[in-house]
């Protein structure tokens, strides 16, 4: 019961942060981020940390997905434009 609240609540406080970072006009992703930092087992301990070892595999996952996600919207023409 307690893995599935804990999941929970890291689901939506992502949904939440990403949100607010489309608000401010920033990529979601940059709200993903901030909630993960936010929700670090060294930073509050409100996630135990013998749950972030056991669920590894899963955040790998997502973590590919979260990249493939930035890496689809990049574009050259763009990031060219910056190195100018």
């Amino acid at each position: 019961m307690q893995a599935i609240l804990v999941v929970g609540i890291v689901i939506f406080t992502g949904f939440v942060f990403g949100e607010i970072a489309a608000k401010v006009k920033l990529p979601k992703v940059t709200g993903y981020i901030l909630a993960g930092i936010l929700l670090n087992p060294g930073l509050f301990n409100f996630i135990p940390q013998d749950f972030v070892d056991h669920t590894s595999l899963i955040t790998n996952i997502s973590l590919s997905f979260i990249t493939f996600s930035v890496g689809g919207t990049l574009l050259y023409s763009r990031i060219r434009k910056l190195g100018k």
